[in-house]
């Protein structure tokens, strides 16, 4: 009988226990020893901080170019090129983009190098010339390979050092270290919007984009210096040190379905993500009206509140993960964008831009934080993470095209735009909510090769073989289910040490029995179960230590039986218990 209710969890991997060692480890520095000096990585410090301060300029020109190109999409759209379609005008600016992701993601090996003070030098002259060429071209073409093409390559350059210089000088202040940098980006966007916006009114194209030029040339030359002050190659401290430089191509990815869906996902979201950014001041232009200066505000205020959703965003994967707030980050954009399509009032419009803002402002830096989860194994971690960045780049490249000419198809202009946008990220938002269901279970069978058999009969034909050892067993069934009959022999080997938790409420059940009878078994009845569970419960609610002693005396008074004194201690009894770990183990659930 009781083997139609049998599930069996069996482990090929020694990692057995009811709560993991506590290893000591010092959370301050990373140490790397060689014949001729001891060298130090320091968690955070001076030298981390002005890095951030470097990294923070560094981002507010990469992506603050980059989300400033709505203004440029407009420029050229009614003034500049006004003979050229807006499709064909956005991908100008998705060039750009899409090589800042590809190029950065194929940087990863000179990273590991040791080559990041040519990166970021080599970047930051390829995209600043690119700037300085954009104000003397006057053709579409000369606009695409100087705007496009080369300051996309110079951004590719800059991407990779510019924040993993200060990722790896982190450990403790990590997040919030990469939380301030990449705010430099919208910061970045709203001062080249407000400099386009101030000069093209009183000069001419060329003069204000080489103002721009300039302002990008003095950040860089102080950037640099804060993000390469005392730069070494020790590595990452969160890695433990130096590492070898990383695979651009990992064979194994490709049958990866977590991988898949987590690249697809945010290929799908990345499709719509710029779409607003590069529309918005055409809208408010062509559609409802407004002056040049006033569609160039309402990009601002989408630039300015970016900054309070990263920041909001941010704080909540601190506390609870990535995925979730990503999650409510896509679907709320998408939500919003749908929502574009009543905007037809001024008012609407800048309401819209300033949903828009806080809603999407974390997409951009929180899907890293979630791919740790899709690839556990932090050997391939650089590797697949950049295969994947290299996949949703051609999403950037081709989003805002195809927005550009839904954008003039049918008799409500931008309407298409509008749904496409709204719906690409929906479906991108579905398909992490479906991630985030899979890695609840698949990264765990994955990891721990879990094999679920039905039946005790299947079980004992490996036991027998010697290919598994059962050394951890749970109790679900009520005592008066489960029969002595039930519970074979063979279920209690002889092994080093075992432990039955037995979840029934009754002194004593039938499975307790033969494992207090068994050698080397510790058993944990179902008062025991209990009473940790009233520990736990107690300590939630009053956010004070339990009288451990007390309850316990209290429960054995009512009970009139001993309880195991281990209980009393906070680091002892169930929650303090160590399971050895073996070559092979089984854990079973009756």
């Amino acid at each position: 009988m009781a083997e139609d209710h049998v599930s069996v969890h069996a482990s090929e991997k020694s990692n057995t226990s009811l709560k993991g060692d506590n290893s000591s480890k010092d959370d301050n520095s990373v140490r790397i020893d060689d014949e001729e000096e001891t060298l130090e990585l320091i968690d955070g410090g001076t030298r981390a901080w002005l890095q951030v301060a470097g990294s923070f300029l560094v981002f507010g020109n990469l992506f603050g170019f980059v989300f400033a190109f709505g203004t440029f999409q407009s420029y050229y759209e009614l003034t500049y090129l006004p003979s050229t379609s807006a499709s064909n005008i956005a991908w100008i600016g998705t060039v750009a983009l899409f090589l800042l992701l590809f190029v950065g993601s194929l940087s990863g090996p000179l990273f590991d190098r040791g080559y990041f003070r040519t990166m970021l030098l080599l970047g930051a002259a390829i995209e600043t010339l690119g700037v300085f060429l954009v104000s003397i071209s006057t053709t579409y073409w000369q606009l695409m390979l100087t705007q496009g093409v080369l300051m996309g390559l110079g951004n590719g350059l800059l991407f990779l050092p510019g924040i993993a210089l200060v990722s790896r000088s982190f450990r403790k202040h990590r997040a919030v270290a990469m939380g301030i940098a990449t705010c430099g980006s919208p910061v970045g966007g709203v001062v080249y919007i407000l400099v386009f916006e101030r000069l093209i009114l009183r000069t001419t194209f060329g003069e204000t984009v080489r103002a721009m030029g300039f302002l990008m040339l003095g950040t860089y030359a102080l950037s640099i210096p804060l993000l390469l002050f005392r730069a070494t190659n020790l590595g990452d401290l969160v890695a433990g040190g130096a590492s070898r430089p990383r695979q651009l191509f990992d064979r194994a990815a490709l049958s990866d379905a977590p991988f898949w869906i987590y690249t697809i996902s945010n290929f799908l979201i990345f499709c719509g993500y710029t779409n607003p950014i590069v529309f918005i001041p055409s809208y408010a232009q062509q559609v409802l009206g407004t002056s040049r200066s006033t569609s160039f505000n309402i990009a601002i205020i989408a630039q300015a509140t970016s900054i309070i959703g990263r920041i909001v965003a941010g704080l909540a994967a601190a506390r609870i993960g990535g995925i979730i707030p990503l999650i409510f980050c896509v679907v709320s954009s998408a939500s919003v964008n749908l929502g574009w399509i009543g905007a037809t009032s001024v008012g609407s419009f800048i309401a819209y831009s300033a949903l828009y803002g806080t809603c999407s402002g974390a997409i951009v830096p929180l899907p890293p934080s979630v791919f740790p989860a899709v690839c556990p194994d932090r050997k391939l971690l650089g590797t697949r993470l950049g295969m994947s960045q290299g996949i949703q780049a051609f999403a950037s490249l081709i989003g805002s095209p195809i927005a550009g000419a839904l954008a003039e198809v049918g008799g409500q202009r931008y309407l298409g735009l509008q749904l496409f946008t709204g719906l690409v990220m929906f479906a991108g938002g579905a398909g992490l909510f479906a991630l985030w269901g899979m890695l609840r279970t698949w990264n765990l069978f994955k990891q721990y090769k879990i094999e679920i058999v039905d039946t005790l009969h299947a079980l004992q034909e490996r036991s027998h073989a010697g290919s598994v050892q059962i050394s951890v067993i749970v109790g679900s069934l009520p005592a008066e289910v489960l029969r002595d009959a039930d519970v074979p022999d063979w279920i209690f080997p002889n092994v080093e040490k075992g432990v039955l938790v037995e979840m029934a409420y009754g002194r004593t059940t039938a499975i307790t029995e033969k494992a207090l009878a068994a050698a080397n078994w510790t058993v944990f009845d179902g008062i025991d179960v209990l009473q940790q569970q009233a520990f736990g419960q107690l300590e939630a609610w009053t956010g004070r230590p339990a009288p451990r002693m007390e309850m316990m005396a209290a429960l054995k008074s009512a009970l009139g039986r001993t309880l195991n004194p281990a209980f009393a201690s906070r680091s002892r009894g169930m929650e303090g218990y160590r399971h050895p770990r073996h070559p092979a183990s089984c854990v079973t659930s009756l």
